[in-house]
């Protein structure tokens, strides 16, 4: 009995110390932070037996690949013909793409020859990355459904033969935003490609959950996901959704919607434990910001962390041209197949995912948090209020932040906790986001700051961190004895 009512009452305690010492997105004040309490009888843990492996690679891809021939430009940056690619120059472009922490490239826009279809897979494999080929004599076979199965993949063998065995082959693209009335023919294609390649990637990309139901071909963004899982595949969802708005003097502000579009990606990708991709934004277009800072892309990259997502693509790494009906600005290369200033900056948000991608690899996704910091004179945050969060964790007796955050909760196989601590202030902020975390049953942590181990200090449970703008950190708190 004795036993009972202390477990009940380190229960009580963790509760209220919870709501009482941060303010969640439902409405409660920061006060002072209670320290975390140990249970006696808590299991002891080890330090993981990952932490010096390199084995798991987290995918980062993109949209728009090394064209087949280099464009030529006038001084109006108006392509004005194109010449072949030296076999120097291409390598180069593919160097530059794994110096970046791409791991995965993709095609270029149209259809490729066999030769550019080869030589892309050949330059992938030298820089030792992967590639997505987009064959639209194989999408037309496999989508096909007045062919018998045995035809259709019949012909797919021949149609892929020259590339099908090489080893740098990630998958095949397949569409890209299709609508609902497609997934009777996407997942008879799906049936056929896996058969026929089950450790490749039958990659398509979907629609937003800001498309129109015209655009979606259903009554909702529901349904359309709801007939994705059971027509075309539950193994992955990829979606695209690019959050970067204009802020106030030059700065930025995050879409809305843009959590919860992650929210609702994972909430049907959870049953079958399906990955979830989605793409970030690294170039401008429409009312869309123009990318022009390190935090403009390592905040997107935070919440898609804190959100479990085990795929990251930036639109775009090449250009797709400059204005238009879209008014494209520059993306991470230019038009002339050089580097703009985006690049150094993807370059760093990217290798710190995959500075730690083997300790986040490692862990299950289970859900978000999400916390008001003190400092919002606002008290709410209207991307919160989008959500359905359950801002309480056994393992926390309580959070205090001067400024929003989203919290990932994780576990790893061995029952250990991992919480993503993601700082959720606009992306240009000049604040300092001081956050405490008191952990219950915590002698220690281990603490990545994006994707930099860094050591803290734990104080009776509390341990304190400082996040700029865009900034991340996972955290493990470990009951060493």
């Amino acid at each position: 009995m004795k036993k009972i009512l202390y477990f009940l009452l380190v229960i009580l305690m963790s509760v209220t110390c919870f709501f009482g010492c941060a303010k969640s997105s439902n409405g409660d004040e920061n006060s002072g932070l209670a320290e975390g309490t140990i249970d006696p009888s808590a299991e002891k843990e080890s330090m993981p037996d990952y932490l010096e492996s390199d084995e798991k690679v987290f995918n980062i891809g993109m949209w728009v690949g090394v064209p087949q021939q280099c464009p030529i430009l006038d001084e109006y940056d108006r392509v004005t013909g194109y010449r072949t690619w030296t076999d120097e120059e291409f390598l180069e472009q593919y160097q530059w793409i794994a110096d970046a922490g791409f791991t995965i490239a993709a095609p270029p826009q149209g259809t490729s020859s066999q030769e550019h279809i080869l030589r892309m897979l050949d330059a992938a494999e030298s820089v030792g990355i992967k590639q997505l080929i987009w064959d639209e004599n194989v999408n037309t076979i496999l989508l096909n459904t007045s062919l018998s199965d045995d035809d259709a993949m019949a012909q797919v063998r021949r149609a892929m033969v020259y590339y099908s065995d090489h080893p740098a082959l990630y998958g095949n693209m397949i569409t890209d935003e299709p609508q609902m009335q497609e997934y009777d023919a996407l997942g008879v294609g799906e049936k056929r490609y896996k058969a026929l390649f089950p450790d490749k990637m039958y990659y398509l990309n979907l629609f937003p959950v800001v498309a129109t139901t015209d655009q979606l071909g259903a009554n909702s963004y529901d349904e359309y996901l709801t007939a994705y899982i059971e027509k075309v595949t539950d193994e992955y969802l990829c979606y695209d959704h690019y959050p970067l708005l204009p802020g106030t003097n030059g700065g930025s502000r995050l879409v809305e919607d843009f959590l919860w579009n992650m929210e609702l990606a994972q909430k049907y990708m959870q049953k079958s434990k399906g990955e979830v991709w989605t793409f970030l934004q690294s170039m401008g277009y429409s009312n869309k910001k123009d990318p022009n800072c390190e935090e403009d892309f390592r905040s997107q990259a935070a919440a898609a962390l804190a959100y479990g997502i085990r795929g990251i693509q930036w639109f775009c790494y090449c250009s797709p041209g400059y204005g238009g009906i879209e008014s494209f600005t520059p993306a991470i290369i230019a038009l002339d197949s050089t580097k703009t200033q985006k690049y150094d900056m993807v370059k760093k948000v990217n290798n710190e995912i995959l500075a730690f991608d083997d300790i986040y690899l490692n862990f299950e996704w289970k859900r978000v948090m999400t916390f008001i910091g003190s400092n919002n004179s606002k008290k709410e945050n209207n991307a919160f209020n989008y959500l359905t969060v359950t801002n309480t964790h056994e393992r926390i007796a309580g959070i205090s932040c001067g400024y929003d955050m989203v919290a990932g909760v994780f576990k790893d196989e061995d029952n250990r906790d991992g919480f993503l601590f993601a700082n959720y202030d606009t992306p240009t902020s000049e604040n300092i986001n001081e956050v405490q975390v008191s952990f219950n049953n915590c002698t220690q942590v281990l603490c990545y700051i994006n994707g930099k181990e860094t050591a803290l200090d734990v104080k009776n449970g509390i341990v304190e961190m400082s996040l700029n703008a865009g900034d991340w950190a996972f955290v493990i708190p470990l009951n060493i004895g």
